[in-house]
């Protein structure tokens, strides 16, 4: 999910049920606004296609972006959609080797849509984009991470917050490089995530203007590679601490 600023109110999309054999399945889209969550009814949407999908706001067209990595072989299946508060409307994007864009998209601190890939390498060191408006652009940055849980953007330190991990490990597995990524434009910096949030996949994290936070929101742990007994699904809240 991610704030809409042109609309004042927090987009959120995905499914109740994830089946890929079912990609005709229209992606859910809901908004808050006004202290509820109100479903949307666009007339165009996207398909459930992937689990790693990613939405940002894109600042400079003022509309919310969303982007799905669909693997299939070594080619870069990869869709783009843009949000206008009512409809939306796809987004074309070149044809890529896999490995040459990014997998998860964010917004930046100069309010341009930044992207976190992996560079194709045994190491799976993360590698940043800047998505020109036709294509996209590596950043010659080191220090991004490799494994992406949820992203958000603090528009009071303007600071693209990751949180995830330096490589990319086996999900759900809880490893030391588990931490809270911060990029101010030029450089990252890491902070370790505190224990109960190691390992959590798929959580929801996004700017909350009314407390001048950021906010994370529920997340699973052990339906991946790495089995759980039982599989968790969390329903807690957390809130981002000087």
């Amino acid at each position: 999910m991610t704030f809409d600023r042109a609309h004042d109110e927090i987009v959120l999309t995905g499914a109740t049920i994830y089946d890929p054999t079912r990609a005709t399945t229209s992606t859910q889209t809901w908004l808050w606004h006004g202290g509820s969550w109100q479903q949307a009814h666009p007339s165009t949407a996207p398909n459930i296609y992937s689990l790693d999908s990613s939405i940002a706001y894109d600042a400079a067209n003022r509309r919310v972006v969303l982007y799905a990595d669909i693997l299939k072989g070594y080619v870069a299946t990869h869709e783009m959609w843009s949000w206008d508060g009512t409809n939306w409307t796809r987004v074309s994007l070149p044809r890529v080797v896999y490995y040459a864009a990014p997998r998860w998209i964010a917004p930046g601190p100069d309010g341009d849509i930044l992207g976190l890939g992996k560079n194709g390498q045994p190491d799976q060191k993360g590698v940043l984009y800047k998505w020109t408006g036709q294509d996209w652009k590596v950043l010659d940055v080191t220090g991004t991470p490799g494994a992406v849980r949820a992203d958000a953007y603090d528009p009071v330190h303007h600071h693209l917050v990751v949180l995830g991990s330096s490589d990319a490990e086996i999900p759900d597995l809880p490893p030391p490089s588990d931490s809270i990524f911060t990029f101010d434009g030029r450089a990252w910096s890491a902070t370790l995530l505190p224990a109960a949030l190691r390992g959590r996949v798929n959580p929801a994290l996004t700017w909350y203007g009314g407390a001048c936070t950021l906010v994370l929101w529920g997340g699973s742990q052990g339906h991946g590679n790495a089995k759980q007994s039982p599989p968790q699904n969390y329903t807690d809240t957390w809130y981002a601490s000087e």
